[in-house]
């Protein structure tokens, strides 16, 4: 899919949702919520179709598209495990996608919080960005780190 778009919706209840196009959603979770401090979690949430083989007596092979769902409950740094520094399972969101969110998100970031008051900064931000455009953008290479030699 071409030219997709992150867009930035709102539930029936005024929950804030991130749209990644293909790649699935992000929502705010008002449960885990502060009243005070703002949202703690996202819930990371992707539908697609997922290709099953299905082996067959003697005909061969059968392939079943099957409807499935990925959610996660992740935090503001796009991890589920934060102690163990587990994020989102390979596969889920692109590298570049997911490095983009986290250096928006970790902008309004307080303590561990994002607070409600920036919730319009970030749809500023975020609104009609170019999914492509942000997985195409190079990288800052990264210097090999010295290796010191025993004498």
């Amino acid at each position: 899919m071409k030219n997709q778009k992150i867009q930035f919706k709102e539930s029936d209840s005024g929950i804030p949702i991130i749209e990644l196009g293909e790649y699935g959603r992000l929502v705010f979770s008002r449960i885990t919520s502060h009243p005070h401090k703002g949202y703690k979690y996202l819930c990371y949430s992707n539908n697609y179709m997922d290709a099953i083989v299905v082996k067959k007596n003697g005909d061969g092979n059968k392939v079943i598209n099957v409807p499935t769902n990925d959610s996660y409950v992740i935090n503001m740094m796009l991890e589920r495990n934060a102690r163990l520094g587990k994020g989102l399972p390979y596969g889920t969101i692109p590298q570049r996608l997911k490095d983009y969110l986290k250096k928006k998100l970790l902008k309004y970031l307080d303590d561990e919080y994002f607070p409600y008051y920036c919730v319009e900064e970030l749809k500023e931000e975020l609104e009609g960005k170019e999914i492509e455009s942000i997985l195409g953008k190079v990288q800052k290479k990264r210097k090999p780190r010295k290796i010191k030699k025993l004498k």
